[in-house]
Formats: C-alpha cells, structure tokens, sequence
C-alpha cells in the first residue's frame, strides 16, 4: 500500500457516512440491492482523488471485496443481526457477544477498506479527470454493470457522499492563445 494514502479512505469514509441521509442509503443498498457499502464508498472516494477508475481497477475491486466481504463481513453482520432478534432469556450475554462482534465487523470493514484503498494510483493522474461527481456516477455505473444492479437505486448516492463537500464548478474552460 501506498504510504502516503493508508488510512485516507477509512478518514473520508467515517466522515461522509455521518453525513444526513449517507448510513441510511448506503445500508439501504447493502440490504435491498445486496451491493457492497465499501465498495459503493470506495467508487465515490476514488473518484474524488483519481477520477474514473480504470476497469482492470474496478473489476479487482469488486472481485477481491465481494469475496472477502461474502466470506468475513457479512457473515460477522449476520451473526450481529441475527443476535440482536435472539434473546431467549440470555440478552445480557448475547449483548456482549454482540458487541464483541461489531467490533469484528468493523475491524473487517478496515480491512476491505485498507485493501481498495491498495488499488489506487500513488499519485492522480496528470491528466485532466472528469468533475469527481461525474467520475463517483462512472464509477458507480461501471460497479452496477459488474454486479448487475440497477443504476438508478444508488443514483443519489454522489451528491449524498460527495455534494457538499466539493466546488463542483465545471473544470476551466482552456486559456485562448493568441
């Protein structure tokens, strides 16, 4: 990993999913559309620093995070889940385990994290990227087209993660020469 990069996606992501209306879309879309809230994350952090992922990128991303994800986080979230619906007399017990295991989940949400954020470039390329909102909906669309899922579900989600935070002026038009 990038020296300079590590931890930057977890900082921006921690900010943006307090963000009003974030949490809710985003675990809308883990449980609705079964897509992946990191890499849905990660399609709008990437485009912000680096612009439109290149496919060879985004298919890595969304090879190697879905099955760490399908393997290790969403399992610990469905053991958290199913726990918190359990009780049958034992709820402090089942609390604490609960507790124990979103600790879990979270530490493997770094994980995937750490390792999306492996992915990018060292540097953003010199060239010049479409406006980062314009790249989180490419990005986006190219994750949907990789999981067969419908565009329009996450088509908010740039302006939920993204809007404010940046002057999303379109990019200067060129210096005329004379």
């Amino acid at each position: 990993m990038n020296a300079h990069l590590k931890g930057a996606f977890w900082s921006w992501s921690l900010e943006r999913y307090e963000r009003e209306g974030a949490a809710a879309l985003l675990l809308r879309l883990q449980d609705d559309f079964n897509l992946n809230v990191n890499i849905l994350m990660w399609c709008c952090w990437y485009a912000e620093h680096h612009g439109v992922a290149p496919a060879g990128i985004m298919n890595e991303a969304v090879r190697s995070e879905e099955k760490f994800n399908t393997k290790v986080t969403a399992r610990l979230r469905a053991a958290r889940r199913w726990l918190k619906k359990a009780g049958n007399g034992a709820e402090k017990d089942c609390e604490e385990l609960r507790a124990l295991i979103k600790e879990a989940e979270l530490r493997a949400e770094k994980i995937e994290q750490a390792r999306l954020e492996a992915l990018a470039p060292a540097q953003k390329e010199p060239s010049q990227p479409p406006r980062p909102l314009d790249a989180a909906k490419a990005n986006l669309a190219a994750y949907g087209r990789l999981v067969a899922a419908p565009a329009e579900a996450f088509a908010s989600l740039p302006k939920t993660l993204m809007g404010n935070s940046l002057q999303d002026a379109p990019t200067a038009p060129p210096i005329e020469q004379d």
